[in-house]
């Protein structure tokens, strides 16, 4: 599609794009982001897209036990770089107030997620301090098990929300994230509407 046919269609509306992996591979790749690197998104690209707000995804791969958080904080800390570096055209977003800002301003917003509940570590209190560095969202698995559910290739055991995955959801709903059941074994997709009064 052209870019003059993706403005047009983009008139009038707001322009989520809910997950890229940049931050992981910057990690991986152990360098910062450079404008010409294929597999990484920029703002100039993103305003290309017509993109207005993007989500940046902490990952860090279910095989790196024993340093899930660490890992997870390498990643944030490549986020408030990424941001530092494009500042004229990338502004964090919070909540509406900033995402408000961000738009007003001609700015991509950009929102801190973590993909993989793993990374909390089975600590309530662990979810509360990533929230208080900027995490608006979490995708409660991955394609495996962990200690909120089942993910997607789990489904044949059932796949339900475990307790603290209850409590995870209820926590995330009171700070006001955003639930991201992408991965989430079918079960544990119902248990979270069940469970969720606000949108997922």
């Amino acid at each position: 599609m052209e870019q003059e046919e993706i403005l047009r269609l983009h008139q009038g509306a707001t322009v989520v794009d809910a997950h890229c992996d940049t931050l992981s591979l910057m990690r991986r790749e152990g360098s910062p982001v450079k404008e010409e690197t294929g597999v990484q998104v920029t703002p100039g690209r993103l305003r290309q897209g017509g993109v207005d707000l993007q989500f940046f995804a902490v990952f860090v791969a279910p095989e790196h036990y024993g340093s899930y958080l660490r890992r997870a904080l390498d990643q944030v800390d490549a986020f408030y770089a990424f941001l530092a570096r494009y500042a004229a055209g990338l502004a964090p977003v919070y909540d509406r107030v900033t995402l408000a800002g961000a738009l007003a301003t001609g700015k991509v917003g950009a929102v801190l997620s973590l993909e993989g509940g793993h990374a909390l570590e089975g600590s309530i209190g662990v979810l509360r301090v990533l929230y208080r560095t900027g995490v608006r969202s979490l995708t409660l698995t991955w394609n495996g098990r962990n200690e909120l559910a089942d993910g997607v290739m789990e489904s044949e055991t059932g796949g339900r929300l475990t307790t603290f995955g209850r409590e995870v959801v209820r926590e995330m709903e009171r700070l006001g994230m955003v639930i991201d059941v992408a991965h989430l074994a079918p079960a544990g997709f119902w248990d979270v509407l069940d469970l969720s009064s606000a949108p997922v």
